[in-house]
């Protein structure tokens, strides 16, 4: 495909010369196209995939460049961990994997390249320089030299497909400059208009490989973003010579932290780079398939793909995206007769790659929030089936859950920064609020405070959000200040105005006395991530970290204020883990959750405070356990990355009455399959009045049936005729009878007529 840049002779109105006027001045003559406006929302790319950890290290791998052909990705990789020389690295792809990072030499980050691959663009520390390919090596670079007032601290170039001009950042907007070849210099730097720049923070251009659209980042926090920065594109306008209105590349693609964004020539494939979860470090490198139908296709094995291939050429991986069906059943994996220290994968969730939260209901059930979906699913049977519940509109990332005392259960999304409220089991939700604050996009964590007072953690400012009345109402909770814009991963309310919270890319750890008004930085003072926050029984505060080139694992605190490592190090160095949730166990065992290079051992428990750490065993198809549950029948749960699914360690504790020593409670189905009829026989339940709930597969009740147990142990016979509560027949299929109470037994049966 040829390339005709665009017409040189731009309206001069739609430029801002460097002398001519601040950034953020508005120009004459522009199109109605009113600066912060809301973007056209583009959906066309399926969900992102993570290149594989022969592309990603754990620090910062990010700032990358695909060639036109796409098979070799520049991009900066850092990994302080493995030490090496700084600067641009290329991995290439061989037509099944990515190679392994190579240093190319230069010294730089920020990559841009022309079409044909000869000429390497970058910054340096001097400003921004040019290498071209010598056939073996890159050659000495030249630097840039601009005509027109100095513009120091110029970033991200972006070069035209045949080199002769250029676009920048400086001061937060986007700049452009043309080549004269007669003086060798590049002419005074002018400013993109108002479709381009705004009042937010616009960053990384790329301009295709045909020259005809520009795509960059933009920190737009007041018009809907779905994380801070998103990918934008802007189209050129050949009539008006300039850059037309701005496209917002949406869900699944945007999250937090995007940092880079570039094409190959056929624009089959966005790469970009960004922080996620199911990577490998604080910022990797990801790419997503133009979807073919939907939201796409995507493949379970991180870097499993085609480069300029469309969504057709991935295996089927974890399943591809189809319309949302309402609580449609899913067939879990058999859990079979899993043994008590062995972890048994219940079900891969339809759509998900991500399950970001796991929560139990008053009533038992247990729910699971994914992405990038933003569904929530829900199992009335403790685990044998999931169903989808209904939709929580706008979401992308179900990324937070909270069981409440009344039963009802909150759910906080991404983007919309909405929080949710279902009181049936997620047969329906409400809009519970949305925080009233432009700089939160996201709710990612929701607690339990003290005396009824609930927070959320929030993307934007690192902000926290406060509610006395059950999430019926919200209020500002407190902002860290000298955190900025990170992100809040995490937040403990554990004591009466006492809240510790947990950052991204900052010092990890903060802790306020007085709910929030003012935040003192913990004893950790290195920039890293604070993912994960638990308060033990004992009232001990263990907390998830990682320090950047310093060290990972699980800290404990006894105010929340100082922190040390915990003496026994879960296996793993600091390069390749991320301990990502924490829960509770019997007689004083704490479980960790990790992410780690190495799928398999991923939940680790101490019984000593963290001086020895055992592994649980193996998760087998999991990369990341990035939620964990303690159920009240004693199992333990665990949501996973990036195969969407959901675990049990061993099999569930069933409770007995106080009088039953030791008996196991159980709940049989006789005859089973049933033709209509069937006869329900519990035995080693504890004295009285007992209750039996039938349910369906989408988690509805059909009918509930009642009797007495006149002795301890004795057995129980429960018939039931096959009706449902409205004395209709119960159609054919598959139905669950749960007891209900401390005993919590399952059985499952089939009805066919």
């Amino acid at each position: 495909m040829g390339w005709a840049p665009p017409a040189r002779a731009c309206d001069p109105s739609s430029w801002d010369t460097l002398a001519a006027a601040p950034a953020g001045a508005s120009f004459a003559g522009e199109p109605s196209w009113p600066a912060g406006a809301a973007a056209v929302l583009d959906t066309s790319w399926g969900a992102p995939e993570n290149l594989g950890p022969a592309v990603n290290a754990w620090d910062q791998n990010c700032e990358g460049v695909i060639s036109a052909d796409g098979t070799k990705l520049y991009y900066n990789y850092h990994h302080s961990g493995l030490g090496g020389q700084s600067g641009i690295y290329v991995s290439t792809w061989n037509g099944a994997a990515w190679s392994a990072p190579a240093w190319t030499g230069v010294t730089g980050g920020m990559p841009s390249l022309t079409s044909d691959g000869q000429k390497l663009f970058y910054r340096a520390q001097d400003g921004l320089r040019v290498s071209t390919w010598s056939g073996s090596a890159w050659g000495a670079s030249q630097l840039l030299v601009f005509d027109g007032t100095a513009m120091s601290g110029k970033e991200a170039p972006a070069v035209f497909p045949n080199g002769d001009r250029i676009i920048f950042c400086w001061g937060w907007d986007l700049w452009q400059s043309d080549y004269i070849a007669a003086t060798g210099h590049w002419g005074q730097p002018q400013r993109l208009g108002s479709t381009v720049n705004t009042q937010a923070n616009e960053w990384h251009p790329f301009v295709t490989y045909d020259g005809q659209k520009l795509y960059f980042t933009r920190s737009d926090l007041k018009i809907g973003n779905f994380g801070s920065p998103d990918i934008y594109y802007c189209v050129w306008d050949a009539a008006l010579g300039r850059w037309g209105p701005a496209y917002h590349v949406g869900a699944p693609v945007s999250f937090h932290n995007t940092c880079s964004v570039s094409l190959p020539l056929d624009e089959s494939r966005l790469y970009f780079g960004g922080f996620k979860e199911g990577g490998y470090g604080a910022l990797d490198e990801w790419s997503a398939p133009r979807a073919a139908v939907g939201p796409g296709a995507f493949a379970a094995e991180a870097g499993a793909f085609v480069p300029g291939a469309g969504a057709g050429a991935f295996g089927a991986g974890a399943g591809a995206f189809a319309p949302r069906e309402q609580a449609s059943a899913f067939a879990p994996a058999a859990p079979g007769s899993a043994a008590a220290d062995t972890w048994t994968e219940l079900a891969r969730l339809p759509g998900a790659s991500l399950v970001l939260a796991l929560a139990e209901d008053e009533a038992g059930r247990l729910y699971a929030g994914t992405y990038p979906g933003g569904d929530v699913f829900v199992s009335s049977d403790h685990d044998v089936t999931w169903t989808a519940t209904a939709e929580l509109p706008g979401a992308v990332r179900a990324q937070s859950l909270l069981a409440l005392p009344d039963g009802s259960v909150l759910a906080g999304t991404v983007p919309g920064a909405r929080i949710y409220r279902t009181t049936d089991g997620g047969a329906s939700w409400a809009l519970s609020v949305t925080p009233q604050d432009s700089l939160t996009t996201g709710i990612l964590a929701l607690v339990r405070g003290t005396a009824d007072t609930l927070w959320a953690a929030t993307t934007g400012a690192a902000r926290l959000w406060r509610s006395t009345d059950g999430g019926v109402t919200w209020s500002p909770g407190g902002e860290i200040p000298q955190a900025g814009i990170e992100l809040v991963l995490s937040v403990l309310a554990p004591a009466a105005g006492r809240v510790i919270a947990g950052i991204f890319l900052g010092p990890p750890l903060w802790t306020s006395s007085d709910a929030g008004a003012s935040w003192s930085q913990g004893s950790l003072a290195d920039r890293g991530a604070g993912y994960s926050l638990h308060r033990a029984p004992d009232g001990t505060y263990y907390a998830g970290v990682w320090l950047h080139g310093s060290t990972s694992g699980v800290f404990r605190s006894s105010d929340g204020a100082t922190w040390t490592q915990t003496a026994g190090a879960i296996p793993g160095t600091y390069a390749d883990l991320k301990v990502l949730a924490f829960a509770d166990g019997a007689a004083g065992t704490l479980y960790a959750g990790i992410g780690t290079k190495a799928s398999g051992e991923l939940v680790f428990s101490t019984t000593d405070g963290g001086a020895s750490w055992a592994s649980t065993g193996a998760l087998d198809g999991a990369r990341e356990v990035l939620a964990l549950l303690r159920s009240r029948d004693g199992a333990l749960y665990a949501g996973t990355s990036p195969n969407g699914g959901v675990y049990r360690l061993g099999t569930p504790a069933l409770g007995v009455g106080p009088e039953v020593r030791g008996a196991a409670v159980r709940l049989r189905a006789f005859p089973n399959p049933a033709g209509r009829a069937v006869r329900f026989v519990l035995s080693g339940a504890a004295e009285g009045r007992v209750r039996v709930d039938i349910h369906g597969v989408d988690g509805r009740r059909v009918r509930r049936l009642e009797g007495r147990v006149v002795a301890p142990g004795a057995e129980l016979v429960l018939p039931w005729d096959g009706l449902s509560a409205d004395g209709r027949p119960a159609p054919a299929g598959l139905y669950f009878a749960r007891l209900e109470g401390r005993a919590g037994a399952t059985t499952r049966f089939a009805v066919i007529h």
